[in-house]
């Protein structure tokens, strides 16, 4: 059955940006907030309060890193009457399900988290494209129980580039596309390195997709310090493609 995804397009600052995006998106939010409340509970026997929390330790290093996407936080949380932690737990759920103490329920005899098939990502071009275009993409192995959730996000930010990306409702980042004709796919690994707090996977893919240049978008991924391991490929339209796998220890 097909089923065409929601297009939400936003533009302005980051707060009035966040704004239209979380009025727009308010029934779905708000059915990922219930998902992950639900879902926590019965992997962990976390409270979503227990969740967001949490969540709470990456504010900070995400605001020294993109104040403007706290800003945009703020701004969905305020627009679909929710809280700026309840925003940032979406953003970082992947984060916290390697949280210590998170880790430690687990370990403890709470329910197990249901295996992942695994996400791949792709980019063809040259011969292999077939048709001399490029093309980037992937296959997004995640829980059917955010398929309701899902929306294509445009956001329109000059100077920096338009951007089109496929999210859960509430993320701020995740595959998608710029007008710079970079793309990104990318498949998170997840592990545990150590205890410091590093960067949110949707923050760094959204920092990346704002970049004008290849460079500077290898660049963040390079840089920026993640808190779990995940796989990035980048996809440039002149025709070439630079796969990176990182790790809050290092990169290759």
């Amino acid at each position: 059955m097909k089923r065409s995804l929601p297009v939400v397009e936003i533009s302005g600052t980051p707060s009035q940006r966040g704004r239209q995006y979380g009025e727009a998106v308010t029934e779905q939010l708000r059915t990922a907030l219930g998902y992950y409340a639900e879902a926590f509970g019965a992997s962990s026997g976390l409270t979503w309060d227990q969740v967001t929390a949490r969540a709470a330790r990456w504010l900070e290093p995400v605001r020294a890193h993109a104040p403007d996407l706290v800003e945009e936080m703020q701004g969905i949380a305020d627009g679909a009457g929710v809280g700026l932690l309840d925003v940032l737990a979406l953003n970082a759920r992947g984060e916290v399900i390697y949280d210590d103490s998170f880790s430690r329920m687990r370990a403890q005899g709470a329910a197990p988290e249901e295996p992942a098939e695994g996400c791949t990502s792709f980019a063809a071009y040259g011969p292999a494209s077939g048709d001399g275009h490029v093309w980037a993409g992937q296959n997004w192995d995640w829980r059917a129980g955010v398929g309701e959730t899902v929306v294509m996000l445009r956001v329109v930010q000059p100077p920096k580039p338009t951007l089109i990306m496929q999210v859960e409702a509430g993320q701020i980042g995740r595959q998608g596309a710029n007008s710079a004709g970079i793309a990104l796919n990318a498949n998170g690994l997840g592990g545990r390195f150590d205890d410091a707090v590093g960067l949110p996977q949707t923050v760094i893919r959204r920092t990346v997709l704002d970049q004008s240049s290849i460079t500077d978008a290898l660049d963040v991924l390079c840089t920026a310090r993640a808190h779990i391991a995940s796989n990035a490929l980048l996809t440039c339209r002149e025709g070439f493609a630079i796969d990176v796998e990182t790790t809050p220890a290092g990169h290759g």
